[in-house]
């Protein structure tokens, strides 16, 4: 495989990890002669060293979508009869049907055509998607490409706008949220059963509400619901079905909201544990972002922000795991960033500060954790070092030193990771040796 290949493919893997949830098959439906093997190929590859670097979330939906390719690709090797007229007519009434319903009926519609949710539709939904772009309707083409483009992962996407079923909705989950005390069971059924409702029109719908709501109650009422938000949001951060893009846009809008009742002056301990928890989300969101470096940068801030409580002092814990996650987003932020030297540097700060309070003897699994840190971002500072040797052994030591707690028979997993960034360091020495 040629370089030039290789860099085509690069820059269609990074177009598909910065591009809004949804636009994926968009994007590679304009690449048809790039979808085969060479692009998973690549794909797996990138995935892993997004996966070194800390960055799971972006390489785990990395991977999803190369299994997806694949999948494709092997469908695309075996001849396939093309929809008869009779069928192409049924793709088209149904689509009609979907525009011309009320919002929360598609659904229903659906359900009682599942036998067209094939490829088929999806290909129909883009020809009358463009007939409408020349038709100057571009709201209900963008509207139906959406659709399309979630119908081809598996999901049917609903009309985004402020339905009374998603009002509905929104008031039920809040609901819900508030009556599970604790146990997230419930919860996360209703959101399995409502993924369509999962959108960002839910998270501009909650930022709506909130407001008015916290304006009529009573403190102890204002505490209440800004617990729900907190709560809902740590949900949703975690949860792993629908579009991720969407259920962290969601999870943003609850803890920011919750925010407006958590204030630092009134209720310090739970605005800095909301901000840490917003850091995290806005670290998660980078990935799906089409500018990943302000969400890079706004988890920074909240975790800044979270600091000024959370001192080494008063709440050690609290600070050297604050001071963690500030570490990795420094770490993040250094391929976006003009100076990446100076990010990773602060990296190597953040983490080698944590350590002070995460000590092996006393928090063994968080030391490790960051000692592994310390050594991928010593790695990555190597090529900006006027001594990459120096900082490539930094590296070896620190992976070699977490090795002492992530063992092969107690932790598997972080043991063959740091033992995979172990392997890279070590190859990246021998030039130096």
């Amino acid at each position: 495989m040629d370089d030039q290949r290789l860099s085509v493919y690069a820059e269609l893997i990074i177009k598909l990890l910065k591009c809004p949830s949804g636009e994926e098959n968009t994007i590679l439906n304009a690449h048809p002669e790039l979808l085969d093997e060479g692009l998973v190929a690549a794909m797996q590859h990138y995935s892993e060293t997004l996966r070194q670097q800390g960055n799971s979330d972006a390489a785990a939906f990395l991977e999803n979508l190369a299994q997806q390719i694949a999948k494709f690709i092997r469908q695309d090797d075996s001849p396939q009869e093309p929809p008869s007229a009779e069928r192409q007519q049924a793709y088209v009434d149904l689509i009609q049907l979907l525009l011309a319903c009320q919002a929360g009926e598609e659904q229903r519609i659906l359900g009682a055509h599942s036998e067209l949710l094939d490829q088929g539709l999806v290909s129909m939904c883009e020809q009358v998607a463009h007939r409408l772009v020349e038709q100057n309707n571009q709201q209900w083409a963008a509207w139906l490409r959406n659709f399309a483009a979630q119908l081809a992962n598996g999901v049917t996407a609903a009309k985004t706008s402020h339905s009374n079923e998603q009002e509905a909705f929104l008031m039920q989950l809040l609901q819900t949220v508030a009556d599970s005390n604790g146990d997230p069971a419930s919860v996360l059924s209703l959101l399995s059963a409502h993924l369509s409702l999962l959108n960002t029109d839910l998270a501009a719908l909650l930022s709506d509400w909130f407001p008015g709501a916290i304006e009529q109650a009573d403190e102890g009422q204002r505490q209440a619901l800004a617990a729900v938000l907190d709560n809902l949001g740590s949900l949703l951060q975690e949860y792993q079905l629908g579009s991720s893009r969407s259920n962290l846009l969601i999870a943003i809008e609850a803890y920011t909201n919750a925010l407006r009742v958590y204030t630092e002056a009134e209720l310090p301990q739970a605005w800095a544990i909301t901000n840490v928890n917003l850091g995290i989300v806005y670290s998660k969101l980078a990935p799906f972002s089409e500018n990943p470096k302000q969400q890079i940068e706004n988890a920074i801030e909240a975790y800044t922000n979270a600091l000024r409580v959370f001192t080494e002092a008063e709440l050690p814990e609290d600070w050297a795991d604050t001071t963690n996650n500030l570490g990795s987003a420094y770490s993040s932020l250094a391929p976006f960033s003009e100076n990446p030297k100076q990010q990773i540097e602060n990296a190597i700060k953040a983490y080698t500060n944590a350590l002070r309070i995460r000590t092996e003897a006393e928090l063994p699994q968080a030391w490790a954790t960051t000692t592994k840190n310390l050594g991928s971002a010593y790695s990555i500072l190597a090529p900006f070092s006027e001594n990459p040797k120096q900082q490539i052994e930094n590296a070896i030591e620190a992976y070699t030193n977490a090795l002492r707690v992530f063992t092969e028979a107690e932790l598997p997993q972080a043991w063959a990771d740091t033992i995979n960034n172990l392997g890279s360091a070590y190859s990246k020495l021998a030039p130096f040796t």
